[in-house]
């Protein structure tokens, strides 16, 4: 490609981007009329570029060429060139409107959803990414049947041929961006429609609509019977077919059709696919019939098996090694793990191709074949890797990085780390071989936490990096060992071992598919994973006693309040007895112990971050990586305003460090479930504990998860493809098992949130974010009302509250977001406040304590 810009520059002067083989430049070089032979020019000066290549380079080529395959790597077949129509095209920039300059946009939304399509790991992101593709919909739409009006009127005007012309690419492209929408919108709505019996006859007749493309019934009746119809209604019906099958939605909508249509509906559904045959080709044409080809089940021409039973046959790319490993493995069964070890330090030493003969030493034919293929890619050798270790551990044999072995053994670190290498695509021989996983190795003998397995299809969709997700699957290991005896001084803190670093890794992928705006590189994704582990570390080390020796602040001033409470006692004349001894010793643990929890918890980030750069337990992360790791954890316990205030452009930075600041945060603060305490150790255990874990412990018993997605609106009903048109509402919704609709007096109002009093109802409440609450009455000295549930909730999420309140002005001023933002966070009743009268009593203590600081 660097050749082939340099070609570009010399033909067009101006300003040029390059991404792989697209290419966008800002030239006044372009001649109009002469556009197609300055593309056949540049073809030709490619064409000469590679002969010249070929030649110069000959004898390199011809030893790496695998054998009896020169002449067709030399044959031409295959070449750079351009696109002489189609996709090379110009546009004026004089002759731009508004929202042609703002079509990167859309074409940025397009270039994300077919990412985000296949990294869905919940049904909420599925549905967000839905209403998502059905807005985009309606706004291309809707700037489409504005250009068709204009061109209607440019006809009328007899406007010049150029300017007509510039019209209907633009027109082009958003027909292909609408396809594009509609067709993966249709995807999504599949996989949870019909939800019930009533959204079923709706969703047939919405894909009816598609499929038959709005003809109307009477004719549409007729033309299936295959009764006269006039050539009128023939050429109507057939041009409405194909306006429908060219927009790339028919084959989706018809494929959804029959996974649910009765006999009937199939039956009418196979006779209009053969009459819009029979429009389409004199009788005796059949055989050439793409619709003949494409719908031959549907059509009732079957072979002895059907396309779907012969696809889920082989579609198992596994299929060949799996027989040739039960024919050539059988000495590597049912090993113990001994025998694996040695096995694998003897494959470690083996050069690639005997391990690949380990398979194929009597598989000449393949053997020479596959010579061809592994000269171009590493993937044949990788699976056949794969199969002789997931054979030696007796694991199923394929790619899908979630393992479970098929005897009643444990998986190990070590097996899990060769597999998860040897089951990535991005797989590396090199890499692999540096890494010597070796399986006696202590590290590596330990049994496999399997909360890891909820992550790992995360790591491989997001990370991709196989050293890296390596290094991630060490640092779960590494959280949970320092974790699972607890912390001594935080035993009744809520839960900050790998399970609340795999809550908050599944946050961050949804609040990414969730929020628009934010984009981040695997890279980023790296450093946030090891972040998620990490930001807490610090909370499991014992702090040293001496510390409290050495401390001239805190520590004195506790000992001096110690001191003055034992002179203000009233003591006997002989002395203290030995119970007021043991109540001033009680007295004295507990203010020491909380000093300790408060050393340990008060700065945890900054002491969590100091840990990640200096304990050698993680050394295997490089220095580089281990420093923006610390400042990225650091940052969940910073201000919010020294996170949203600070000033970058993650479109010209490696990372994106900001956002992952931002990521780490608010996935920290969502991580609220029920999962993270213990119902049986509040109940023992209450009157023990701080009265700022009582309240949190019991306000997390009744938090059930949280949900979160999005609701789109189309501001300006016009059209046009500007930034701002369409607004993005992000929805917390969170169910709560309290039914507390009390009113209290409040004399504080919320500055970062508003109760909306319109919406009120028996089992919810709505929360606006960014908005300062007020009362809406006329009288100023009357004394302020509020709802029970949310006094609790904000004084339980007060920095969840404030920081979306930051994401939501932050989100609106920034010129680079597409869509406008607003927050919401509903809160709902599931059942009736489920804890007794001493736990509520605690609840409502803590919050007046609050509401009166």
């Amino acid at each position: 490609m660097i050749i082939v810009s340099e070609i570009f520059r010399d033909t067009f002067t101006g300003v040029s981007y390059f991404y792989v083989d697209d290419s966008v430049i800002f030239t006044n070089d372009i001649q109009e009329d002469q556009f197609q032979k300055q593309l056949e020019n540049i073809n030709e000066q490619i064409t000469k570029k590679e002969q010249e290549f070929l030649k110069k380079y000959q004898k390199e080529n011809t030893e790496i060429y695998p054998q009896n395959t020169q002449e067709f790597y030399e044959s031409n077949l295959y070449g750079v060139g351009l696109h002489l129509s189609g996709k090379s095209s110009y546009v004026r920039l004089d002759r731009l409107d508004e929202s042609e300059v703002y079509l990167k946009c859309i074409s940025r939304q397009m270039s994300q959803a077919g990412s985000d399509f296949f990294r869905m790991y919940s049904d909420e992101e599925n549905r967000n990414l839905e209403k998502k593709f059905e807005i985009l919909c309606q706004q291309v739409k809707a700037q489409l049947d504005k250009l068709e009006k204009q061109s209607q009127e440019k006809e009328k005007q007899n406007l010049p041929e150029p300017k007509v012309r510039d019209t209907k690419k633009f027109k082009d492209r958003l027909i292909r961006y609408y396809r594009f929408f509609k067709y993966r919108k249709q995807r999504l709505s599949a996989m949870h429609r019909p939800e019930d019996d009533s959204d079923e006859q709706i969703y047939k007749e919405e894909l009816e609509e598609i499929i038959y493309a709005g003809v109307w019934d009477r004719i549409l009746d007729r033309f299936i019977d295959g009764r006269e119809r006039s050539a009128k209604e023939r050429k109507d019906i057939l041009e409405r077919f194909v306006k429908s099958y060219s927009d790339d939605i028919w084959d989706a909508a018809v494929g959804m059709y029959q996974t649910f249509a009765n006999e009937e509906e199939i039956s009418k559904l196979r006779r209009y696919v053969q009459e819009i045959d029979k429009l389409c080709f004199e009788k005796g044409g059949e055989k050439f019939s793409y619709l003949q080809c494409t719908y031959r089940e549907l059509l009732g021409d079957n072979a002895d098996m059907t396309e779907e039973e012969l696809h889920i046959l082989y579609d198992d790319s596994y299929k060949s090694l799996k027989r040739l490993a039960q024919i050539k493995l059988k000495k590597y069964a049912n090993k113990h793990y001994e025998v694996a070890e040695y096995y694998c330090a003897r494959f470690q030493k083996q050069q690639d191709e005997e391990i690949v003969k380990i398979l194929f030493s009597e598989e000449k034919g393949l053997y020479d074949k596959m010579k061809l293929v592994r000269a171009n890619t590493q993937k044949i050798l990788r699976m056949v890797m794969n199969t002789i270790y997931s054979y030696l551990f007796n694991v199923e044999i394929s790619d899908h990085p979630v393992l479970a072995k098929n005897s009643k053994k444990a998986l190990t670190y070590g097996e899990l780390r060769i597999l998860a290498f040897l089951r990535n695509p991005w797989f590396q021989t090199e890499e692999f071989r540096k890494r010597e996983i070796v399986l006696k190795d202590p590290l590596n003998k330990g049994v496999v936490d399997y909360s890891i397995m909820r992550v790992m299809e995360i790591f491989y969709s997001f990370v991709k990096d196989p050293v890296k997700i390596d290094n991630l699957i060490l640092t779960h290991k590494y959280v949970y060992d320092v974790w699972q005896n607890g912390s001594k001084h935080l035993y009744f803190y809520t839960l900050h071992n790998q399970e609340h670093a795999i809550t908050l890794i599944q946050n961050i992928v949804k609040l990414i598919h969730t929020i628009d705006f934010f984009k981040i590189s695997a890279i980023d994704y790296y450093i946030l994973f090891l972040a998620c582990y990490l930001h807490d570390i610090s909370m499991v080390k014992i702090p040293s006693s001496d510390l409290f020796l050495i401390d001239t602040d805190k520590a004195d001033e506790l000992a001096k309040d110690l001191q003055d409470e034992y002179r203000q006692e009233n003591l006997p004349k002989n002395g203290p007895d030995i119970l007021c001894i043991k109540k001033y010793m009680l007295d004295s643990y507990k203010k020491i112990d909380g000093y300790f929890e408060e050393i340990v918890r008060g700065r945890h980030e900054k002491d969590s971050a100091a840990e990640i750069r200096k304990r050698s337990d993680i050394s295997y992360l490089d220095v580089l990586i281990r420093e923006v790791v610390a400042e990225v954890s650091e940052a969940h316990g910073a201000d919010e305003r020294d996170i949203y205030g600070r000033k970058s452009v993650a479109s010209q930075q490696l990372l994106s460090i900001k956002f992952d600041k931002i990521l780490i945060r608010l996935a920290d603060l969502l991580d609220m479930s029920n999962y993270r305490v213990s119902k049986p150790i509040l109940h023992h255990n209450m009157q023990q504990m701080s009265e700022t874990s009582a309240f949190h412990w019991i306000s997390h018993l009744l938090t059930q998860g949280y949900k979160l997605y999005t609701e789109y609106e189309i501001n300006n009903k016009e059209g046009g493809l500007i930034p701002k048109t369409i607004t993005e509402k992000l929805i917390l919704e969170i169910p709560v098992a309290m039914s507390q609709m009390s009113a209290f007096a409040c004399k504080k109002p919320c500055e970062k949130v508003k109760i909306d009093r319109t919406r009120i109802s028996q089992h919810q409440i709505i929360l606006i974010c960014g908005e300062k609450c007020e009362e809406n009455n006329e009288d100023n000295e009357k004394e302020r009302n509020c709802n029970f549930l949310c006094q609790w909730f904000n004084v339980k999420n007060d920095y969840l509250i404030r920081e979306l309140a930051a994401l939501k002005e932050y989100l609106r001023r920034n010129v680079n977001n597409y869509f406008e933002c607003e927050i919401e966070i509903r809160i709902t009743c599931t059942e009736k406040t489920n804890i007794d009268a001493k736990q509520f009593e605690v609840l409502n203590n803590y919050i007046n304590k609050k509401k009166h600081i």
